[in-house]
């Protein structure tokens, strides 16, 4: 058995080794914080806000009760975002007319194709924009502050954004690298108001 009996300061991970994980991504425990535990909400008193719509004092929403956010749309301008994540998946916006439309076709006339869940104005390089309906997140930041936002509460998996009852309009307006044009993001702004 391998132990090891001082802290390695710099060791991030050991390659084959039974007893480290060899992901340098990955971390042990659980990311399912209660709220006292997350320092950004209570910076932001986001009790306090939540109060407004029946939030108990640890932050958790009684079944039944109105969810900050609900009812809101917000349109997250970034490198997509991961709309299979469990904290995400229940909360992203969807077009309707194109959910329930024809496959390859603009059923809402909006001059976007089955835009379902938003668009991807960039694709991977801002230098050679490949836009498609798929605003899937290539960089990690824009599923990171879309959880920010409309993260799920109460559901043992991450965290509670700070509006969980609102959508997420997925636009994604920079590339991998998280770099764009101003006309990109521009794009990704007249989408989102016309819709």
């Amino acid at each position: 058995m391998r132990t090891y009996s001082t802290p390695l300061p710099n060791l991030f991970y050991i390659p084959n080794d039974h007893y480290l994980n060899d992901d340098p991504n990955w971390r042990e425990g659980t990311w399912a914080q209660p709220y006292p535990d997350m320092w950004g909400l209570q910076k932001i008193q986001a009790v306090e806000a939540w109060n407004v719509f029946d939030a108990n004092e640890n932050g958790i929403f009684d079944e039944g009760e109105n969810n900050p956010g609900e009812g809101v749309v917000v349109a997250v301008i970034d490198t997509g975002v991961d709309y299979n994540h469990p904290d995400l998946a229940d909360n992203i916006w969807v077009n309707s007319a194109e959910l329930d439309g024809t496959p390859d076709n603009d059923d809402d006339s909006n001059g976007y194709v089955d835009d379902i869940r938003g668009w991807d104005i960039v694709g991977p390089s801002y230098t050679s924009p490949v836009s498609d309906n798929d605003p899937m997140d290539d960089n990690g930041h824009g599923t990171h502050c879309a959880g920010t936002i409309a993260a799920v509460g109460n559901n043992t998996i991450g965290m509670i954004g700070v509006a969980p009852g609102s959508e997420i309009m997925v636009l994604k307006g920079l590339d991998s690298q998280g770099i764009n044009y101003d006309i990109d993001i521009a794009e990704c702004i007249i989408y989102a108001v016309d819709k």
